[in-house]
């Protein structure tokens, strides 16, 4: 089984789908698009999650996915244990809220926590 994803603009949600196929170890077939990029490794790289294609116009890609998904299909007939390789990364893979959010609550909110008071102060003024 393989989740493709192949808009080029990222919709509301599908990073997050993508997160649920890896856990049912769903190779992803995206376009390196916004938060796809950032979730899908792709299976050529240590560690690779799915397979990725770009293209900047609608034909490029549209050949890009054709050519992903025979890529996808060869690896899974001509080297299953690679293939497999690629699903239990996916099963490995976690997305989760805290890892998501811990950069922006040490580099936002750092202040806040530092000193709360001097910073009411300034808002309240």
């Amino acid at each position: 089984m393989l989740a493709v994803a192949d808009a080029r603009s990222q919709g509301r949600g599908s990073t997050a789908e993508l997160g649920g196929s890896a856990r049912a170890t769903a190779p992803a077939v995206c376009h390196a698009t916004g938060g796809r990029a950032d979730t899908v490794t792709p299976h050529t790289e240590v560690g690779g999650t799915g397979f990725v294609f770009d293209g900047d116009t609608r034909e490029s890609a549209l050949q890009g996915l054709i050519d992903t998904v025979r890529e996808a299909v060869s690896l899974f007939s001509e080297s299953r244990q690679r293939f497999l390789d690629v699903q239990w990364n996916c099963f490995r893979q976690r997305f989760m809220w805290r890892e998501s959010a811990r950069p922006y609550q040490s580099e936002l909110y750092a202040r806040v926590l530092e000193s709360p008071r001097t910073i009411l102060a300034t808002v309240v003024q």
